[in-house]
């Protein structure tokens, strides 16, 4: 179902303490495993889901485009998107997948 775009790093246990730490929250261990995984993760056509009328200005669907994780890319690094996008997302929530070419799917976090 899920493809990695990138290896997954040998220090990926390092940097998920370091997202983690930096951020003052917890990822579930489920999203932890997810990241052990696949890393960052290229979806296409599959990964679209219809949506209520209201949920999303002018959108009837969801198309999911990357699910973030560690890599060089800036924009699909997880840790850069969230240090990029902080004060733009509420502080509980983490960004975690690109959807819709421009907007951010996040994963509630758990508090430290």
């Amino acid at each position: 179902m899920f493809q990695s775009k990138y290896k997954v790093c040998r220090i990926v246990d390092k940097k998920i303490q370091k997202l983690e730490k930096d951020f003052g929250m917890f990822l579930e261990n489920s999203y932890k495993n997810f990241l052990k995984k696949y890393n960052v993760v290229e979806c296409h056509q599959e990964f679209a889901f219809p949506v209520k009328e209201n949920l999303i200005a002018g959108e009837d669907d969801i198309s999911i485009d990357i699910i973030l994780g560690f890599c060089k890319d800036e924009q699909e690094d997880i840790y850069s998107v969230n240090y990029d996008y902080q004060d733009r997302i509420p502080e509980d929530v983490m960004a975690i997948a690109l959807v819709n070419e421009s907007d951010w799917l996040c994963l509630p976090l758990l508090g430290s």
